[in-house]
């Protein structure tokens, strides 16, 4: 039964097919939502899909070559005019201090200039790229038992979205934060894998569904400084576009990325859908040893995604986000 309402100054209209018309909108831009927090679960992909073979540790890491570091010698030389003058020419390096007596000889350095291998602040971006690459694969192939704490974030925020419905942006935005959850939990790893709190395979460090294959043609800046012991890596990557058939190469390499291909759209007609990263960062800091301390790791993201609800309905929504992740490996 359909029900009339009258209003001033405007002709009798049918509620039921007004109100079927609002449903039907709504329902389109939050399927179009809905295609968001999916894509948001895909960046949290499910890796059990994914075979990922580590190898033998031996051969997962390879070093960076630098400079060799010249070998100080025991032996010195001292010049003399005098033939008859006899002048030691090996010093001691373990004798006592006795007082009054000089340990040095006068005008004779006791020791020599040394050739230091070159600071991390002098490397070049392909070198501090290979230096990370080997020290992410060395990591991920670690197959000791291991804890980590592993803190994991991701914000999807709505900024245009069609049809422009009163409060339904609102709605909107609150199903997507309610379905999206931070993730704080300490793993226990063996073999290079653990289990996640919500169920998922977990591989040592990201990228998820390989080891890390990046190469300095997909980071626009890169940073190596010494800190202490360690060295810290700082990289940021190129933009790159993805959609439902383009991975984006580099991102998919390092961090990982929003696989379309495994979202269910059954219910919605997609016309368009494009991802861009605009920016991923990598921190990590590595120790003297070759294996990675802690990495920090930040994927900002723009989404445009447009399409048809139940074949009926038009629906778009323009939206950007990020994923955090952050690894604190105790060795």
């Amino acid at each position: 039964m359909l029900y009339t309402i009258k209003e001033y100054g405007s002709s009798e209209t049918l509620l039921g097919v007004d109100v079927m018309k609002t449903i039907k909108k709504a329902t389109a831009a939050l399927l179009i939502c809905a295609l968001l927090i999916c894509l948001s679960a895909c960046l949290k992909y499910n890796s059990n899909l994914i075979i990922i073979d580590n190898g033998p540790a031996t051969t997962a890491f390879t070093p960076v070559t630098l400079p060799p570091v010249t070998e100080v010698p025991t032996s010195y030389v001292v010049p003399t005019t005098d033939p008859f003058v006899t002048v030691p020419t090996t010093l001691p390096t373990d004798q006592p201090t006795m007082p009054g007596v000089p340990t040095t000889v006068p005008g004779v350095p006791t020791t020599e200039a040394t050739t230091a291998a070159p600071s991390p602040a002098t490397w070049s971006k392909q070198e501090i790229v290979s230096y990370y690459v080997n020290a992410a694969n060395k990591t991920k192939a670690y197959t000791n038992p291991v804890t980590v704490h592993h803190v994991e974030s991701f914000t999807i925020n709505i900024d245009e979205l069609s049809p422009n419905l009163p409060a339904l942006k609102s709605v909107a935005q609150s199903i997507i934060n309610s379905a999206i959850k931070p993730v704080d939990e300490t793993l226990n790893f063996a073999n290079g894998r653990a289990t996640s709190s919500e169920g998922e395979d977990l591989p040592l460090l990201l990228p998820k569904r390989q080891n890390c294959a990046l190469t300095a043609d997909g980071v626009v800046s890169a940073r190596a400084a010494q800190e202490g012991a360690n060295i810290v890596i700082e990289l940021t990557l190129v933009r790159e576009v993805g959609d439902f058939t383009t991975v984006p190469k580099f991102n998919a390499a390092t961090t990982g990325y929003l696989d379309a291909s495994m979202v269910d759209l059954s219910a919605v007609t997609v016309d368009q859908f494009e991802v861009v990263y605009s920016g991923s960062t990598v921190r990590a800091v590595i120790r003297p040893d070759g294996y990675i301390q802690s990495a920090q790791y930040n994927m900002p993201i723009e989404v445009t995604a447009a399409g048809k609800a139940l074949k009926m309905i038009s629906a778009s929504v323009v939206a950007h986000g990020a994923e955090a992740e952050n690894w604190e490996i105790n060795w």
